[in-house]
């Protein structure tokens, strides 16, 4: 695995950097944390890794938030879709897999956690230490964080949404967070991501943005889609006089219960 970053001598050149990481099958998907500092991977294996510069070795090196493959066991039972930093502090990490579970594990590292904001701002808990465990009946194709951290979202692929709500009150105390399930008219969900803090967009095999929006009552609510395509009526391009009148090839043809022996 490569970190691309930007020369400081030649202008719009990147320069590689090495990043050792023990995947032993392949690598799905990967985030950076808001400072740019960290990043986090999904692997095929079920692993959740986290990755950071390391001085003393002049390279990057990211370590699993279980134990090191292949003798640790994975964080997931099945392979890891999507991961996300919290976007405020960049303390946890969430991770969606095809076993149909979404965990949020501490990502915390001393050095570089040293402020943030949000729900998961007071999080010191070891490297790996699960804060939650969100499950679900299908596996998840994607997840995202609100701008402020403060909810989370993740499409399961049976075109269900799942909005969960976090406050540093439930975050410090493990309590178990609200959730409001969505079902909406359409097709699974594969990725997404809120444009606000109420709004939500979502894409997959409609082929078009769908939209979800936050009531004032605090539920969730499928607002339709942002391309009015799908839900304007289009006239048929041919039609009864689309020939004008004109004897077409087969007019005329016997049909079988026509044919004489």
């Amino acid at each position: 695995m490569l970190v691309w970053t930007e020369s400081t001598n030649v202008e719009n050149k990147m320069n590689a950097t090495l990043c050792a990481i023990k995947e032993l099958k392949s690598n799905l998907d990967a985030a950076w944390n808001h400072r740019g500092d960290k990043f986090c991977v999904g692997a095929s294996s079920g692993h959740v890794f986290v990755g950071s510069y390391n001085d003393v070795v002049g390279f990057w090196v990211a370590i699993s938030q279980t134990e090191e493959p292949p003798l640790g066991k994975p964080l997931h039972k099945a392979s890891v879709v999507c991961t996300r930093f919290d976007p405020g502090s960049g303390r946890v990490v969430a991770s969606a897999s095809a076993d149909g579970q979404v965990i949020i594990s501490s990502s915390y590292e001393e050095t570089l956690d040293s402020d943030g904001t949000g729900p998961f701002a007071g999080v010191t808990d070891d490297a790996g230490e699960i804060i939650f465990k969100l499950k679900s009946t299908c596996w998840v194709n994607t997840l995202a964080f609100s701008p402020s951290g403060s909810t989370l979202v993740y499409a399961t692929h049976d075109c269900e949404l799942h909005f969960v709500e976090f406050t540093p009150e439930n975050v410090a105390s493990r309590e178990k967070p609200k959730s409001k399930r969505v079902l909406y008219n359409g097709m699974p969900i594969l990725c997404g991501l809120f444009v606000s803090e109420n709004s939500y967009v979502g894409c997959g095999y409609d082929n078009a943005p769908l939209l979800f929006k936050k009531e004032t009552d605090g539920s969730w609510v499928h607002a339709g889609s942002l391309d009015p395509g799908l839900e304007k009526v289009k006239a048929a391009k041919i039609g009864k006089d689309a020939f004008g009148g004109r004897t077409v090839m087969f007019d005329g043809v016997k049909q079988d219960g026509d044919l004489q022996v």
